[in-house]
C-alpha cells in the first residue's frame, strides 16, 4: 500500500483543485474554436456527419437494418471518439504542461483532471447526435437505462487510469505517442464501432477480449435498450480495480520525476 500512497494522495490533491483545472479546460476548449460562432458544436456537426455518412454507405454495403444499425453506430462512434481522443490527449498532457510544472508546485493529477473535464465537455456536445439519432428512428431504451449511470462510471475510471498511464509513458519515453496511436487505429477496426457483435464469425470471437469492446458494451448496452452482459461488467470492474493500482504505483514512483522528462 505505501508504493501507491503518494500517488493516491497526489489524486486527492489534485481533485481538489477543480477551480483550477476546470477553468483551464474551458478555456481551452474556447481557445480552440476562438471567432467560431458555433463553437464546440462543429465537433457535435463533424460528428453528426461522420455518423449519417457511414450509416448510410457502409450500413448499405453490409445490408444492415437502418433502425437498428444507425443508433448501434451512434452511440459506438461517439463512445469510441471520447476514449480515443483522451488517450491521445493525455499522452501529450504532461508535455504541454512542462512550463506550468516548473513554475508552479502543483499536483501531477491536476493535468489528468483537466483532460478529462475537456474531453467530458466534448462528449456532451456529441451526445446530441446520440439523442438526434435516438428521436429520428424512435429508440426508447427502456428499463435498462437505469443501468447507465453505472456504465459510465466504469467508463470513466478505467479512461482515467489509462490517460495517466498514457501520459507518463509518453513523458519519458518519446517513442511511445505513435505507438499509441497506431495502436488505437488497428484497434477502432477491432472494436465493434463501424459493426455489430453478432455480425462476428464464430473463429473471430477472440477479438471480443479487446477491452475496449466491454467499455463501449456497458454504456452502450442501457442506451439501446440492452440488459449490459455481466462478463464485461465484471472485466471492466476488474480492469479499473487492477489499471488504478498499476497506475497509482506508477505515478508514486515518477511524480517528482516527470517534470525533468519534459
Amino acid at each position: 500500500m505505501t508504493s501507491v500512497r503518494s500517488g493516491f494522495d497526489d489524486l486527492v490533491t489534485g481533485a481538489r483543485n477543480v477551480d483550477f483545472w476546470a477553468f483551464m479546460a474551458h478555456h481551452e476548449v474556447k481557445q480552440r474554436y476562438r471567432r467560431s460562432y458555433l463553437g464546440p458544436f462543429w465537433v457535435t456537426i463533424t460528428t453528426g456527419i461522420m455518423v449519417g455518412a457511414i450509416g448510410t454507405i457502409y450500413g448499405g454495403m453490409i445490408g444492415s437494418d437502418a433502425a437498428r444499425y444507425v443508433p448501434h453506430l451512434a452511440v459506438s462512434f461517439v463512445l469510441w471518439s471520447f476514449i480515443s481522443q483522451s488517450i491521445l490527449e493525455g499522452c501529450h498532457m504532461f508535455l504541454e504542461a512542462g512550463g506550468a510544472m516548473r513554475q508552479m508546485k502543483t499536483p501531477r493529477s491536476t493535468f489528468l483532471y483537466k483532460t478529462l473535464y475537456r474531453n467530458v465537455l466534448l462528449l456532451l456536445h456529441n451526445a446530441v447526435v446520440i439523442l438526434a439519432v435516438f428521436l429520428l428512428f424512435g429508440v426508447l431504451p427502456g428499463w435498462p437505462l437505469v443501468l447507465l449511470p453505472f456504465g459510465l462510471v466504469l467508463l470513466f475510471a478505467n479512461i482515467a487510469w489509462m490517460v495517466l498511464v498514457s501520459g507518463i509513458l509518453c513523458a519519458r519515453f518519446r517513442d511511445v505517442p505513435p505507438i499509441i496511436m497506431s495502436a488505437l487505429q488497428l484497434l477502432f477496426f477491432a472494436t465493434p464501432v463501424l459493426w455489430m457483435p453478432e455480425a462476428l464469425p464464430p473463429h473471430l470471437s477472440l477479438i471480443m477480449l479487446n477491452p475496449f469492446f466491454h467499455l463501449i458494451a456497458v454504456v452502450r448496452d442501457p442506451l439501446l435498450g440492452h440488459w449490459p452482459d455481466m462478463v464485461s461488467v465484471a472485466i471492466c470492474a476488474a480492469m479499473a480495480v487492477f489499471g488504478w493500482i498499476g497506475a497509482l504505483g506508477l505515478l508514486s514512483r515518477t511524480r517528482k520525476r516527470i517534470v525533468f522528462w519534459v
